[in-house]
């Protein structure tokens, strides 16, 4: 019973670091604003509150596939980034940062074992692959649909009283959006001409190296150190 509770332990580890490792480099997802044009300030401000659901859906995503907490460091700076014009205001800050922790790290990974820690332990003792899609799937539609709304109406809200200040204290804040901006874009090396970017490609097959191996985990080979084989794997991609 420890050995097993300790080969449990050593698995989960291994896939945690790995994907950590993995993902801690250049975001790979980020939605520039550089191939739209808006006549309205009204356009603008649906603009800004689509870009940023349509990342949170492909992020919501991605969680069932790569993990709450790769999706997390992965995807996080590219968010922060997409927002940079206003990062210098406070409540800017905490509500991007709250409904990124709830749908990224929370409620994201629900479909599938890859998603959250829990499941992966479940499957990779027998529990069935499709068993949190099976039984969940309204649930996760629901929930995430719900907050996404929610925060719809926040960002939009958000983005319009930031529009007003803007044009009350124009060149104080537009320095500091401005700086803020240009830093995180040349950090992240973000700046593209392309609407969607992607970056990183590398990293993708690494990502798709550690899937692999965590769906061959759920299988019964009929061979006793090939258990083994998918942490070693795992620890190997760390380097």
């Amino acid at each position: 019973m420890f050995l097993f509770s300790f080969h449990s332990f050593i698995s989960l580890c291994a896939l945690l670091f790995s994907l950590f490792v993995t993902c801690t480099g250049l975001p790979l997802l980020k939605l520039n604003s550089t191939k739209i044009s808006y006549s309205t300030k009204l356009q603008t401000l649906i603009w800004i509150v689509f870009k940023n659901i349509l990342f949170l859906i492909i992020s919501i995503i991605l969680c069932n596939f790569i993990g709450t907490l790769a999706a997390s460091v992965l995807l996080f700076p590219s968010f922060l980034s997409q927002n940079s014009s206003r990062l210098n205001h406070l409540n800017t800050q905490r509500f991007l940062i709250i409904f990124f922790i709830i749908l990224i790290g929370n409620s994201g990974g629900l479909l599938s074992p890859l998603g959250d820690p829990p499941l992966y332990m479940g499957y990779t003792n027998g529990v069935e692959f499709l068993f949190t899609f099976k039984y969940l799937y309204k649930i996760f539609f629901v929930v995430n649909g719900y907050i996404l709304f929610i925060f719809s109406l926040i960002d939009f809200i958000n983005a319009w009283n930031y529009q007003q200040k803007q044009k009350n204290n124009n060149d104080r804040s537009y320095e500091l959006a401005t700086c803020c901006e240009e830093k995180l874009n040349d950090h992240y090396n973000t700046s593209s001409s392309l609407p969607i970017q992607w970056n990183g490609i590398h990293h993708s097959f690494f990502l798709l190296l550690i899937i692999i191996i965590i769906l061959f985990k759920g299988f019964n080979i009929p061979i006793k150190w090939s258990e083994y084989i998918q942490e070693i794997i795992l620890y190997f991609d760390l380097l």
